[in-house]
């Protein structure tokens, strides 16, 4: 888009605002509340609501965004296959994916995917389906925009709304083994009408869940 910019600096690519109505944006899983979640990733919610509490498996996170939830996965020790169709989206996350390597000083099983997750997740065959789709699609902006955090504003104007999510949640539930999970306003209708088997419930999020 015209209003954004990205740049190369010394913290790596960043995302800057020509209008300076934002801070620059970059993504970074190597300090600050990543690292806390990292340390604390059994104990999300996400965790327990993905069934990855005690063993770590297979997920597909089909609406990447920042990558925060992805990287949760990888710190449980998933394996983890993130798809992001937004390049700009794309390109931040392929960079601070690579910085995490270098932090680390070794491999991370965590594989960045920069296509449509409907066709993506349609053309898998039996044998490479994973265990766990996951989806947090762009949700309706609240009346209230000034409580949104502006992250998400920037990812507004950037990625737009998922107007494919009910397709998307098709497509996750014929080629999952075990489970689709999405995450929503709490208030959200059900995904496409279909009540969830399970439910677990934040302060203003939930996650539904679907087993196979």
């Amino acid at each position: 888009m015209d209003r954004y910019s990205l740049c190369h600096t010394e913290s790596g690519l960043t995302l800057f605002d020509k209008t300076n109505e934002f801070k620059p944006l970059i993504i970074d899983f190597t300090q600050g509340e990543s690292q806390y979640r990292h340390q604390r990733a059994q104990h999300e919610m996400l965790a327990k609501a993905c069934g990855f509490t005690k063993k770590p498996s297979s997920v597909i996170d089909a609406t990447t965004g920042l990558g925060r939830d992805s990287f949760i996965f990888e710190s449980l020790g998933c394996e983890v296959t993130s798809i992001e169709r937004n390049d700009i989206l794309y390109q931040l996350l392929s960079d601070a994916i690579e910085r995490l390597r270098q932090d680390r000083g070794l491999e991370i099983s965590w594989q960045l995917i920069h296509a449509d997750a409907i066709e993506t997740i349609q053309s898998l065959s039996a044998d490479n389906t994973p265990d766990v789709i996951y989806l947090d699609p762009m949700h309706p902006e609240r009346k209230k925009s000034a409580l949104v955090k502006k992250e998400m504003r920037i990812l507004r104007d950037i990625v737009g709304p998922d107007l494919d999510a009910k397709q998307l949640f098709d497509a996750a539930l014929s080629k999952a083994k075990k489970r689709v999970v999405i995450k929503l306003p709490l208030r959200a209708d059900f995904i496409n009408d279909q009540k969830p088997n399970i439910q677990f419930k934040g302060r203003s999020t939930r996650f539904d869940v679907y087993t196979k």
